[in-house]
């Protein structure tokens, strides 16, 4: 039951680290989504101002030249140096950075430590003990006093 309990424990708190996994890889490709978007409108607005000016270019020399400061404005690329992607693309240091340990100390919440371990081959029959070998004494359905327990009822325990 124990095993049980802590294979439970690790197969959630491993689902738990993938879910944070997904969700930043998540989050960076949509921030490298949102780059591409903006790049690619940049870059469809370059395109047609190229065009523009390879047309003018193509007209008629004095037509060229009347409009030549309006394509020379036009012409002057206003776009700055696309921002550098901060940080790794996902955050090994984050996510695997003392696994263990972080896993462990979490475990220590659900783990009880008990200073004597009960021996259920040595129990009283009216002694029951759990999984965890805690124990509940019972005599016909009523609880037993404190002093009843110590004359009649036992079972061998050992110090941890």
């Amino acid at each position: 039951m124990e095993f049980e309990k802590i294979q439970q424990f690790l197969k959630e708190e491993e689902a738990a680290r993938i879910t944070a996994l997904r969700e930043e890889e998540e989050q960076k490709s949509q921030k490298m989504k949102e780059k591409i978007e903006k790049m690619t409108e940049e870059i469809s607005s370059l395109s047609e101002q190229i065009r523009a000016i390879e047309q003018e270019l193509g007209a008629e020399d004095v037509s060229f030249l009347q409009s030549y400061k309006d394509t020379q404005n036009r012409a002057q690329c206003t776009l700055g140096d696309p921002e550098k992607v901060s940080g790794p693309l996902i955050d090994v240091a984050k996510h695997l950075g003392n696994l263990k340990y972080r896993v462990w100390e979490k475990m220590l919440g659900t783990v009880q430590y008990t200073s004597v371990t009960l021996d259920p081959n040595t129990a009283h029959p009216k002694l029951s003990l759990d999984e965890v070998q805690t124990y509940e004494i019972t005599a016909r359905g009523h609880l037993l006093t404190d002093r009843q327990v110590l004359m009649v009822i036992c079972v061998v325990g050992e110090r941890t």
